[in-house]
């Protein structure tokens, strides 16, 4: 298995952020738990424990009644530098990693 990755430069001087835990909704507690187990499953993500940066899940509602839990990075955008090379869509990660 390749391993693809990309190192995101932070700005001198920053101090890490952890956003404060943010509650959810005890229906979508089901969901979440679901949707996290998938991806562990097949080691888009992984589990770090005593990360220095922290961001919640946030659950938006998509048209087909689905839900889709995104990844709150605000703060952490306005700490980076600003690089000269774009990262691939995640199409293209996706095709790469899994040879579709």
């Amino acid at each position: 298995m390749r391993i693809i990755q990309h190192i995101i430069l932070i700005k001198e001087g920053v101090k890490p952020y952890q956003q404060k835990l943010t509650k959810v909704h005890l229906s979508l507690e089901s969901l979440i738990q679901k949707d996290i187990t998938k991806v562990l499953d097949v080691w888009i993500i992984y589990k770090v424990h005593h990360s220095t940066w922290v961001s919640n899940l946030v659950p938006i509602c998509k048209k087909s009644a689905e839900i889709q839990f995104c990844v709150d990075f605000w703060n952490v955008n306005h700490t980076l530098d600003k690089d000269n090379y774009l990262m691939m869509s995640m199409d293209h990660i996706l095709q790469t990693i899994f040879g579709v």
